[in-house]
Formats: C-alpha cells, sequence, structure tokens
C-alpha cells in the first residue's frame, strides 16, 4: 500500500455495525446481542487512515470515531507522515507553529478515538525510506512518538507504531533488488532497536510493519532472499527474527488484498505458518475497500456482508493458528463507504 494508492506506503468512513457485517462476532452494542460466532482470542479489527490528522475538521474527527465504534474498529493507524514536512521547514518560527498544530491535531485525533474505545497507532510510510539517505526518515518518526507519548494525557498517547515501507515500489528496485531489500532489513533493525531504547517505560507500545506477501520467499524473482546467519533465507523470516529479538510485542500487516477466502488463505498461508514459531508475533491479514484494479483485490462496490463471509471463512481456516492477530482495512475512507 503505498498513500493515495492502493496503498502500503503513505498510503482506511458511512455508519453501520461492522460486527454484524465483517467479523462475526459476539458483542453487546446498545444492551442488544449480537450473535454472528465467535473470533480468535484478542482479535484486532484495524484500519489505515491515510488522511493527516491536522487537515479533517474536528466535528468530522468526532463523526469519524463513533462510525468506525459502530462497526466494530478495534484501533486505527493515524497517518503522520506529513510532520516531517513541517520538521523540516527551513523557517525556525514556522516549523514550530505547523509542528505544534499538527501535534495538537493529533492529540484531538487520539482522544476522539479513545472516547470510543478504539486504540491509535502511528502510521507512517515512503518507498524511498530505506535507501541509506534517507533512513533517517522513519527512526525521527519513531522518536516523535516517544517524545509525543512522554507528554500525552493519558487519553492521548498513541498504543504502537506501524511502517509501511514499500522498498519494493521504489524507482530504483528493479536494477538492485538484493540491494534493496538487505537496506530495508537494515533499516528495521534499526528501528526495533531504537523501539527498544526509547520506550523502556512502556513494554506495551506495539511495533509494526506492514509487507507484501511476496516477503515470504514466495516470489523470489520479484523479492529475493536474503544471505542471513549462513544461508538462504526469505526476507520475512529475518524480519521476524527481529522481532523476536526484540523480545517486544509486534505484528505484521501482510497486504493479502484478494476477495475470496481461497485467494486469501493461499496469500497469507507461509506467514501464518512462520509467524506461530515466533513469541510475541502476530498477522493482520490486510483486505482491500478502495476503487484499485483487478476487481480481484478489492471489495469496493460489494457489500459488506461479502467481506464478512470471506473473513469468517478464513478465521476457520487458521482458527488453531496462535499467530492470528485479526484484520487490516485500507482503507478508512473505502471501508466506511461500504454498504450494509
Amino acid at each position: 500500500m503505498t498513500k493515495k494508492t492502493v496503498v502500503v506506503a503513505s498510503g482506511i468512513v458511512a455508519i453501520g455495525t461492522l460486527v454484524a457485517s465483517i467479523l462475526a462476532i459476539v458483542r453487546q452494542d446498545s444492551g442488544d446481542a449480537l450473535t454472528q460466532g465467535s473470533l480468535p482470542k484478542n482479535e484486532r479489527l484495524g484500519v489505515w487512515d491515510w488522511t493527516a490528522p491536522d487537515t479533517i475538521s474536528s466535528s468530522k474527527k468526532r463523526e469519524i470515531a463513533a462510525a468506525l465504534k459502530a462497526r466494530g474498529v478495534t484501533e486505527v493507524y493515524i497517518d503522520i507522515t506529513s510532520y516531517i514536512d513541517d520538521d523540516e521547514l527551513p523557517d525556525a518560527s514556522v516549523r514550530t507553529a505547523k509542528t505544534s498544530a499538527f501535534t495538537t491535531a493529533l492529540r484531538e485525533t487520539v482522544r476522539d478515538l479513545h472516547s470510543e474505545g478504539i486504540a491509535a497507532h502511528a502510521l507512517a510510510g515512503g518507498t524511498h525510506w530505506a535507501d541509506p539517505d534517507h533512513a533517517y526518515i522513519p527512526l525521527k518518526l519513531l522518536a516523535y512518538v516517544a517524545d509525543y507519548n512522554k507528554t500525552a494525557m493519558s487519553d492521548e498517547k498513541l498504543a504502537g507504531m506501524q511502517f509501511d515501507i514499500e522498498f519494493y515500489n521504489d524507482k530504483g528496485f528493479k536494477e538492485a533488488p538484493l540491494a534493496y531489500t538487505q537496506q530495508f532489513l537494515d533499516l528495521t533493525q534499526s528501528l526495533v532497536d531504537e523501539r527498544g531504547k526509547r520506550f523502556t517505560d512502556d513494554p506495551l507500545f506495539d511495533l509494526g510493519f506492514a509487507i507484501s506477501a511476496a516477503m515470504d520467499g514466495s516470489d523470489t524473482n520479484y523479492i529475493p532472499n536474503i544471505n542471513y546467519n549462513g544461508t538462504k533465507q526469505p526476507p520475512l523470516s529475518v524480519l521476524f527474527h527481529q522481532l523476536q529479538g526484540g523480545n517486544l510485542p509486534a505484528y505484521v500487516a501482510v497486504m493479502a488484498y484478494r476477495n475470496t477466502a481461497g485467494a486469501t488463505v493461499e496469500r497469507v498461508q507461509t506467514e501464518m505458518e512462520m509467524a506461530k514459531k515466533v513469541p510475541n508475533i502476530k498477522v493482520l491479514i490486510g483486505e482491500e475497500t478502495t476503487n484499485v484494479a483487478p476487481k480481484s483485490l478489492t471489495f469496493y462496490g460489494r457489500p459488506l456482508a461479502d467481506l464478512r463471509q470471506m473473513t469468517s471463512s478464513v478465521q476457520s481456516t487458521f482458527a488453531d493458528n496462535p499467530a492470528l492477530g485479526g484484520y487490516a482495512i485500507n482503507d478508512q475512507e473505502g471501508f466506511l463507504k461500504l454498504k450494509d
């Protein structure tokens, strides 16, 4: 997805009841029991929100938060990528004013989500960030979130941060896929290390990465395997090792992006098998709701009932796998436009 495209990279609203329409869960809503089957323990339903918090009105933020709550969303990934643009403005006074306004808007967004019982995570991404000349950007954004949380009130705190670094979509990737893949893994290791240093007072702070399904080694002509510990390994195997070394909660959001259960299971089968052997790692299965081609990638234009049926079938397939964490929906806008 990349920002404003089929994204992940910087690239998740009509009010309805998602629980009744998508995830088949037993829950209480205004005192009425909605019995649609059960979900695996600790199931999560996240949406990618690719709209910067300082570009949305206060009333719209409250409206969106209520709509997400009504549809059973448990967490939102809020795009903070544009903070870097403000922070690198040459004029100091303008820079201070812009970054302060951004932080104020972010606090408001997080508070509105928390008021509806929804966890808020930071989100950021860029296809070129694995390049050593730009690797400072995600590290700087992680530092910003750490500083933000230190001064935030309890209802303003971010529960984690997700990175959507689609290095394989960078313009130079096809000429040097091995080098780009290694640079990406160098960056993820730096981010794992930085998380460990900056969040010592918050061991539950969640670190996530949105990833291509091809990182599991299923398409080495596209994303190659990497020399690691003396053997050739899929990039995802290396990433899992890095996250396990952090010994802190972490997850990957696999951009499965298929609108049938069979195709979705096929896309994430290897990831699920790999993840269940790694403590503290969860897999979120990514689904698409925006207008992209081909139609087999997305639920755009289809009823929520189709998404519900597909996810219910996928859940049944992986019901005994402890790595299943839930679903991540791209994106908030497309998701809330789906018809009941």
